[in-house]
This record gives structure tokens, sequence and C-alpha cells, in this order.
């Protein structure tokens, strides 16, 4: 459980974190008072998570948004966790909802009234402010309840690891209304991170070796015997800019390859300084972004296993056991992933150019054997571009100047250690936008093809689809049966 605590705590700390210089040879912090800092750090944070609540909100209103969110929510199931509800702004079912303020402003009053409050300045110089953090406080933050039973006591566990780590932030300033924090972690002052939160920028970067040996430095004062496992490295970059009113923009990159070798799990992200890069103008009600990961590898142990179910009827439901279990070695090799997004509230209008994963297959192996390859486009510069407008019945979605993915499956490789049904021994399935097609993707149910055609084909089954028909599902067949199978074309509902 402490070693669980401890890779839980490393995320939290993580969100707040800003790699900076050494104080040697570094700016020379201004003169600052505990009010003065106190005061900076609650309008920097209040003005950067409020304004950025605000200009997301036109998103959300959006019809088009909408209508492709909803494309992708499970049929009669309450939205993903991660969607608020706040009051009076939408969440029912399949809604997307992009209203934070509610949320933005009880974060900023939770560390406004309860994190960087005077009861909790330790020390104060000329140039410095340090606030000691409780750990009923921290414990708060993370959302650990006071709940208990035979098994485990979050709340303990959480005042248990943090007590001893003595959580610390150093407030300093080198601009004028910009404040610099710096976290130490235990009696001994360990210094893992910075977070420059400054007026009109917030910004983080993340040595990930660096972080780990700290961690366990600082686990050590407590557990003589306490460790990380495996070997981590890698460095991650977060820059949050205020332009303007309602005007941000957000970049993520991963400075220096991350690997990532911890009992039996390998991790590797290639260098990609823009990974992420977006603006979000909530003035002109318009979001540009873009992605540009490069290769993606990851190798996981892997179960496969054969279930058996008893009716209980004690309890009224199943009891499922596993009566066979396979160990396999999963590998996913993920060629990279690139496009550029825009969309403008008052067009209605989704664009999307130069999709593409990578510049080679994307492969899925079990036990060193290619069992799943994925190509986009490979015979035509492995890019497409996309746009997705609203339609009356669903969003309309347009491929220039094609679109192909081919997934190609080889399980029959591995088909004496998991079970298969019979059409992924050895297949390919295939779908195709051809001529600069428009397909309305409709929210009954069913594609419609307003231009170009649409094609589905596998070794055993090919559907084609004019301008004008609708593609639709038979109903029929079960688990066994040929995805393509279950398809037809018939008149539009």
């Amino acid at each position: 459980m402490r070693r669980v605590r401890v890779l839980c705590s490393l995320v939290v700390i993580s969100a707040f974190a800003f790699a900076a210089c050494d104080d040697d040879g570094g700016p020379k912090a201004l003169k600052i008072d505990s009010e003065v800092a106190t005061l900076a750090i609650h309008e920097n944070l209040e003005t950067h998570l409020m304004t950025l609540a605000e200009a997301l909100v036109f998103v959300g209103e959006s019809t088009v948004v909408q209508d492709t969110f909803r494309l992708v929510q499970p049929v009669g199931e309450e939205p993903e966790p991660w969607v608020p509800e706040p009051d009076g702004s939408g969440g029912g079912d399949g809604e997307l909802v992009t209203d934070f303020r509610d949320a933005a402003a009880d974060v900023a009053a939770f560390f406004r009234d309860k994190v960087f409050i005077p009861g909790h300045i330790e020390a104060s110089s000329d140039t410095a402010v340090t606030y000691l953090i409780p750990a009923a406080v921290i414990c708060e933050l993370l959302g650990v309840e006071a709940y208990e039973d035979e098994w485990d006591d979050e709340l303990s566990d959480c005042l248990d690891f943090w007590g001893p780590m003595e959580l610390r932030v150093v407030a300093r300033s080198y601009t004028e209304g910009d404040i610099d924090l710096e976290f130490l972690i235990t009696a001994d002052k360990h210094k893992p991170l910075r977070l420059s939160l400054h007026r009109a920028r917030v910004a983080f970067e993340i040595d990930l070796r660096a972080l780990k040996s700290t961690i366990e430095a600082a686990g050590k004062s407590f557990d003589s015997a306490f460790a990380l496992p495996g070997s981590v490295a890698g460095k991650v970059r977060f820059e949050l800019t205020r332009h303007g009113a309602k005007d941000f923009s957000v970049q993520v990159g991963v400075v220096q390859k991350i690997a990532l070798d911890i009992e039996g799990v390998v991790a590797q992200i290639d260098a990609a300084p823009n990974a992420m890069q977006m603006r979000i103008d909530g003035q002109n009600r318009r979001v540009e972004g873009s992605v540009d990961m490069k290769r993606v590898y990851l190798k996981v142990p892997w179960k496969s296993g054969e279930m058996s179910c008893e009716w209980n009827e004690n309890l009224q439901d199943f009891d499922c056991y596993e009566t066979s279990t396979e160990e396999m070695v999963m590998e996913i090799d993920l060629a990279g992933a690139s496009g550029a997004v825009s969309f403008n509230a008052g067009d209605q209008r989704i664009d999307v150019q130069g999709v593409g994963l990578g510049s080679q297959s994307s492969v899925v192996k079990l036990d060193g054997k290619v069992v799943l390859t994925l190509d986009v486009n490979k015979d035509a510069g492995r890019r497409f571009d996309l746009s997705i407008e609203p339609g009356a019945a669903g969003p309309i979605f347009s491929v220039t100047p094609s679109f192909e993915l081919l997934m190609g499956m080889s399980f029959q490789a591995v088909a004496d250690k998991m079970e298969l049904e019979s059409w992924m021994g050895d297949d390919v399935l295939g779908i195709a936008l051809l001529d600069q097609a428009r397909i309305e993707v409709l929210q009954e149910g069913g594609m419609r093809v307003l231009q170009g055609a649409m094609k589905l084909w596998s070794n055993s089954h090919t559907v084609n689809v004019s301008a004008g028909e609708c593609l639709l599902e038979t109903g029929e067949g079960g688990d066994d049966v040929h995805p393509a199978a279950g398809m037809e074309v018939g008149a539009c509902p």
C-alpha cells in the first residue's frame, strides 16, 4: 500500500512542478513579504483557472462538437466520469460539458482558504516565504475520505505517508507580480521540482529520473528499505500561456525520450518537443491545435484465459472464474500520431489536416509474433484531411482526397494460447472512403453516403455503398460472426 501511495503522490506532485535552474548563478530574487507572496499566489492561480474556464465555455455550446461527442458515448450509459456536471451547465446523458467555471472557482477557493494561508507560513525572509502544508490538507486535496473497512483505511494510509514527507513550498519572485514555487520534501528538504506561476504563464518540466531519485531519498527518511522499482528516464514539459482575455495557448512536449522499465512493464516514447499544441481563443470562439507524437512502444505481461460461469441461487447472480490461463507478453508499437485541428464556432465546422499514424505500420505482438497490424492510407502518403459539420440527422464527415484503414489479423499464430473467434485467425479488415466521400453518421444508427462511395471488405466479405445509400446493421449473427457479415446496404431510415 505504501508503494501505491508513493506512485500516486508522484503524479500529484508532478501536477505542480517546474524544473528550474539552481539558485547558484540564477536570477536574483526580489524582496517580498508573506502578505505580498500569498496575495500574488492567489491572484495568479485564480486568474489562470477562471479565465481558462471562461475561454472553454463556447466549445460545449457547439452543435457539431456535441453531435460528434455523442457518437463516442455508449448508448444508454452516463457520460464518462471525467465529464463534470456543474449546476446549470448541463451534463446529461451523452452531453459534453466544457463549462468548468464552478470547478475552477472551487479549486481556487481551496488553495486560497486551505493551502496558502498565513497559518501555514513556517518562515519568511526578505526574498522567500516558506509554507508547511499539513498532511490533512494534502489528503483532502487528493480527495481521500475518512472511509474505513477491515481491509483498508485510505485516510490513515494517506496521513501516514504525507506526515513524514513534510511538504514545504517556498515562494520567491524574480519579476514583480510573478511567483516561482519550489517544493521541498522531508526534513532534509530535498528539492525535486519547481512551478512557475506567473501572471501570463504557468509552466513545469519534469525530469523523471531525477524525480525518482528524489522520492527514493525522501522515502528512506522514514523507511530505510524504501525503493521504487525498476528504472525510469525522460523529460516532459508543460506550458500554459495567457495571451489576453479568454485567450490561451497550451504546449506539451516530450523533450527527452521517456524510457520506463518497471517489473516487466516497458514503455518508450520518443522525443517530441511539440507533441501537443493548442490555442484556445474564447474571445473569437476559435480553437486551433496540433499533435505530433513520435514512436510509442509498450511491452506488458498479458493473460488470456477461458471463463466458466455458474448460477448462484443465494446471490441471484453468476459466479465466474477462470478455468485456464495462458501468460504471454504483449507488445504495442505505434509508429506515431499527427494532425492539425481548427474549429470556429461561427462556422460550426471542425477541420483536421494531415491526420496520420506515423510513417510505417503500427504493430501488436503476442510472445514476439505479429498478431495485428494497422495502416492508414498506406499507399497514399499515410495522411488524409478530414472535416466535420452538422447534418440533418447527424454529423457529416468529409475526407480529402480519400481514406483507407487496413487492419491485418494473424491471431492464428497464438491460437494454442487463447480463445479466438473463427474469423480472427488470418484476415484483413478494411474500410475506405473514396472519391472525396461525404458520410453522414446517423444518430439513430447507420451511415448515409452523401457523396463518393464507401467500401468495407475482408478476405471473405465485401460491402459497397454508393451515394444515396445507407450502411446499416442487420442485427443478425453473434460473437463468432464476421463484423462485415452483420452489415448491409439498404434504404436510409
